[in-house]
């Protein structure tokens, strides 16, 4: 989760996401202002349903496991592979073993390609806000909000991400650490541009044996554009060079019950993922109470679109199981919608180190259009030199909807400082469980 909001010297606010607060020159409750927010946040959600309808089907294919796979290629001596008598090493022992008994095969249930695609449905999601101030609403803020155009921020989050057994990919237990830090710059009062360099680490188990890591770095550019006090609009472009660490457990028993091979297969590549992402807001102020502080509730919709493409490179797994693979190269496109909506209470409290507090609630529903069911192209590693066989196999189908809920707290301290702590589950997921917090620190120059 990646944390970055901004601020325009006149007017509320541009921010890369869901923004944290409201602070803009606000009258009392205009009955016209709240009719035009549920006007757009109505029009938003016509545009996202007309998309959903003819994008949403897709055609079912038949089921192809990577175990049901290899289970027939290696059927009786291996008799479906082109050329069984130059198959190498354990794979040619498993051949002769395979000729004279029944086996149980056993390939850790395409663990590699579960972890490596991971990030195409979980990590669109991970953004997060630190709130760039806006213009003064009071003598309380006044001689904390600079006019600086120079921000500085920094935010790290930790996660857990889950995924479960399925037929078509072993589960897993990860942890997610990541720290993101960039700069932006105020070019005139509707205008905002800025730069942001990440690191994520993932670190898993699988269910069926073996482990992986993943390592990314990479940056992001963003745009931010408010025309109307209530009215927001940005757009990101982001790249990110991964490493992929993986070892998954595979097997071949006997049907008399004796090993023939068991152990890891170890895998390391390099992946490349561009993002694109685009935001429009929609904020009403709602004034609650005035007297030495102010207290202000803000409402608006939001409507978002998240663009990924990752290329997996080739590929061939290490080991001594006679099971390793040699992958082709994978790409994997994804388009996200997110409709959503944000609630912001904006406190003033008097305190002399935390003048304003502004906890928020933020709820979105994801619905992917483009990355569907694929299929996996691979041969084994220890297959004929000559005259190898290639095969494929399936991942899972993505689940095609699920929801994002987040809770968190802005604080405004005195000297342009800003921090934050954030906290976010995925919810109706049925492949993966995530939840996580993140805590981040803005700095005006």
């Amino acid at each position: 989760m990646t944390h970055l909001l901004f601020r325009t010297r006149h007017t509320k606010r541009l921010n890369l996401t869901s923004p944290p607060g409201h602070t803009s020159h606000i009258r009392a409750v205009i009955p016209q202002k709240l009719v035009r927010g549920v006007r757009v946040g109505a029009f938003l959600f016509l545009i996202l349903a007309a998309l959903a309808i003819p994008l949403g089907s897709r055609a079912i294919v038949q089921a192809q496991t990577l175990e049901s796979e290899v289970t027939r290629l290696l059927a009786s001596g291996c008799a479906a592979l082109n050329d069984p008598g130059s198959t190498q090493g354990e794979l040619a022992n498993i051949c002769a073993a395979s000729n004279n008994t029944s086996s149980s095969i056993s390939t850790g249930g395409a663990a590699g390609a579960s972890a490596q695609t991971l990030a195409v449905t979980v990590e669109n999601r991970r953004k997060e806000r630190l709130e760039r101030e806006t213009d003064e609403t009071g003598p309380t803020t006044s001689n904390i909000i600079l006019g600086e155009r120079l921000g500085l921020f920094a935010s790290f989050n930790a996660e857990a991400l889950n995924r479960n057994v399925t037929p078509f990919a072993d589960g897993f237990d990860a942890n997610v650490y990541g720290l993101t830090a960039g700069v932006d710059y105020l070019w005139n009062p509707l205008f905002l541009t800025g730069l942001a360099f990440n690191w994520i680490n993932t670190d898993g188990d699988f269910d069926g044996g073996g482990d992986f890591v993943h390592n990314s770095y990479g940056g992001t550019i963003f745009a931010a554009f408010q025309p109307t006090p209530n009215l927001f609009a940005q757009i990101a472009a982001g790249y990110a060079r991964k490493l992929y660490l993986v070892s998954r457990a595979a097997s071949f028993i006997g049907g008399n019950g004796t090993v023939i091979s068991s152990g890891l297969a170890n895998s390391t590549t390099y992946g490349n993922i561009a993002t694109v992402n685009a935001l429009l807001g929609y904020d009403h102020p709602i004034i609650l109470g005035q007297n030495r502080t102010i207290t202000m509730l803000t409402i608006g919709p939001r409507i978002g679109l998240n663009y990924s493409n990752t290329h997996i490179q080739d590929f061939t797994e290490t080991g001594n199981t006679g099971l390793e693979l040699r992958y082709d190269d994978q790409y994997v496109n994804s388009v996200q919608s997110v409709l959503g909506v944000v609630g912001i209470l904006n406190i003033h409290t008097g305190w002399p180190l935390i003048p304003v507090l502004r906890p928020q609630v933020t709820g979105e529903y994801i619905h992917e259009f483009a990355n569907s069911q694929r299929f996996i192209h691979v041969r084994f590693a220890k297959d004929s030199p000559t005259n190898p066989t290639p095969f494929q196999f399936q991942n899972d189908r993505p689940v095609r909807n699920f929801f994002n809920i987040g809770v968190g707290t802005l604080a405004v301290l005195p000297n342009g400082i800003q921090a934050f702590v954030n906290f976010q589950t995925m919810v109706g997921n049925a492949q993966f469980t995530n939840y996580g917090g993140s805590v981040g620190l803005r700095i005006a120059l």
